[in-house]
């Protein structure tokens, strides 16, 4: 199965401690060898907000932060929405 920016973060959330850090290690690897359209398609398709905290925590390029920002924003609105 090939790793995608999502199975990153759902074992970042799980990790705790050393597992932890180098998972996010990893992450930053993946992110850094990932063309920057790829991860911020990737992050257009997350759905959960949490995992998107975990993708702050890598410290990615302001790209990939703004990316990320935007989705974070457009699931906030969305559950505003839904609550109405």
């Amino acid at each position: 199965m090939p790793e995608t920016l999502e199975m990153f973060l759902k074992n970042l959330q799980l990790a705790r401690g050393m597992d932890h850090m180098a998972i996010l290690r990893h992450l930053r690897e993946y992110i850094d060898a990932t063309p920057i359209g790829d991860i911020i398609r990737q992050i257009n398709e997350i759905n959960d907000k949490m995992l998107l905290k975990y993708l702050i925590e890598a410290k990615p390029i302001k790209p990939i932060l703004e990316a990320t920002l935007r989705r974070y924003d457009e699931l906030t609105l969305e559950e505003l929405k839904g609550g109405e």
